[in-house]
């Protein structure tokens, strides 16, 4: 997979504004293991690429403590925001840092801009971060997938989730990630037959055969603390119970910042706090519910100033980042002292309600009642070569859709009850005999048995429906059923059938 998905909120916003949520989420799992039980309530399950930035944002604030070894005093990266929306209280804090993160851990990232970033062509190319041998994540920030080949090489374009036009290429057996902002498919395609793959398995652009001006502003062997904002920054947060947030970081401007925040949102050029800056906004799909995302940049004074914001409004934000004051160090660490105290006594551990007896967590518990045949409406839908849509209604009334997104051999899918989203699986599309049906994330069956007629599944309520399979697109010869089942329960069983009703798989509860 590629770092396509996340390099578009940043870091430290992902990991504060969605809270408990979001962090929850971060567990994705293969489409055929599906034998693991469901929780009732499933956030957005983020792409593995936000995963490994927020790993890197964890370093970053793990390591950001008060230390005044660097040559400036960290007292001057010390601000606040003095016109706050309403209702936003100040939740949490970072000291600058002259510390890094872990020895060796570098950006595996090459990106590439011009002196116009944020504004201008930005390119960065890397490797995904997918599991060995299934390195595209379909569906996970990516959308309208076009596969094609470059140079004798397969490739597929597809529109990231903030305006980014991303490209996959393959290259010596393995795929690399572009992401990019102001270029066309032509000079994407240009810059993508000339890839090559490094002894580290990242990817780079050799310079002789950069265009349109693209420089190297980040090398992939540059220390990680280089991404966004680096690790010498503070930052301070405020929010209120309904998602509402923003967050102001300070730090040591360079142009891979610029291209980093290039890259995250589409931006165009304003006054911000007196001088020339940078806004814009794009809505974050990958949390539930949505979040509207808006960021205003600027630098003043050989300082770097970024404040984002979640459901805030264009003139919230711009306020907020006109009001822009140097905080005392006595004052900074009142607040500092504040946000600690907030948290709460160390050691506290939430109170949860025990499970029935003999029930494991998050599971419904067997259904012991008579089992009736229902009929169920199903619908099937494919936009094109690499998408197909499987919708229909429940027979207790909650509907349910499944967006499944093919790319080569790497399929993902994402289910909905009721409209709202209830995770993404993904995996290979081949998958091995006798392992074909995959339950709870969501239902399905991939299958090239020829006798194989349809999936048939028994719900905890006792009600038992038929899905015919249908032909998956872009395949040769595959079928595919998909269902998903609300409150996370799965299904009392799951079995593939042939046309006479004979079970040829099954997964028991």
């Amino acid at each position: 997979m590629s770092d396509l998905d996340a390099r578009e909120a940043e870091v430290d916003e992902l990991l504060r504004v969605s809270g408990p949520k979001l962090r929850t989420a971060v567990a994705h799992g293969p489409v055929t293991d599906f034998r693991r039980p469901r929780s009732r309530r499933r956030g957005w399950v983020i792409a593995i690429a936000t995963v490994v930035v927020l790993i890197i944002g964890l370093v970053a604030i793990g390591t950001n403590r008060n230390d005044q070894t660097r040559g400036n005093d960290p007292g001057r990266l010390y601000w606040q925001v003095t016109d706050l929306p309403n209702g936003l209280d100040l939740t949490s804090m970072g000291e600058p840092s002259s510390q890094t993160g872990p020895p060796g851990l570098s950006t595996r990232l090459n990106v590439y801009a011009t002196d116009a970033a944020p504004l201008g062509p930005i390119v960065s190319v890397g490797r995904p971060s997918g599991v060995p041998g299934q390195d595209i994540l379909p569906a996970a920030g990516g959308t309208n997938f076009h596969e094609t080949a470059i140079a004798g090489r397969r490739a597929a374009f597809a529109d990231g989730q903030s305006g980014q036009r991303l490209l996959y290429v393959e290259v010596d057996g393995h795929w690399v990630a572009m992401t990019s902002r102001n270029t066309n498919d032509a000079t994407l395609m240009r810059l993508a037959a000339a890839v090559v793959r490094d002894a580290d398995g990242s990817a780079e652009v050799p310079s002789a055969d950069l265009v349109d001006g693209l420089t190297l502003v980040l090398p992939a062997t540059a220390p990680i603390d280089d991404l966004y904002v680096g690790s010498n920054f503070s930052g301070i947060d405020y929010a209120n119970p309904d998602g509402r947030s923003l967050s102001l970081r300070v730090f040591e401007p360079k142009p891979s910042s610029r291209a980093m925040l290039g890259l995250q949102a589409p931006l165009r050029a304003t006054k911000v706090a007196g001088g020339d800056g940078f806004v814009g906004n794009y809505s974050f799909e990958l949390s539930d519910p949505p979040h509207d995302f808006r960021v205003a940049a600027w630098e003043r004074g050989g300082l770097g100033f970024r404040i984002t914001g979640f459901n805030v409004t264009d003139a919230e934000i711009l306020a907020a980042a006109n009001s822009v004051q140097p905080v005392s160090v006595a004052k900074w660490h009142e607040f500092l002292a504040r946000t600690l105290n907030d948290q709460g006594p160390s050691g506290t551990a939430p109170a949860f309600t025990a499970p029935a007896e003999g029930v494991p967590p998050g599971t419904d518990p067997p259904f012991t009642g008579d089992v009736h045949d229902v009929d169920i409406d199903v619908s099937v839908a494919n936009p094109s070569s690499n998408e197909q849509i499987w919708s229909g209604t429940l027979p207790t009334g909650e509907t349910w859709k499944v967006d499944i997104t093919r790319v080569f051999d790497s399929i993902a899918m994402k289910p909905e009850i009721n409209g709202a989203g209830q995770g993404m699986s993904y995996g290979p599309v081949l998958r091995a005999a006798g392992e074909e049906l995959g339950c709870c994330g969501p239902i399905s069956v991939i299958t090239g048995d020829p006798n194989a007629a349809a999936l048939r599944i028994t719900t905890h309520q006792g009600d038992r429906f038929t899905i015919p399979l249908h032909d998956l697109p872009g395949t040769d010869g595959l079928r595919i059923a998909a269902i998903d089942l609300p409150n996370g329960g799965g299904p009392q069983a799951a079995e593939v059938i042939d046309d006479q009703g004979n079970v040829l798989e099954s997964l028991p509860s």
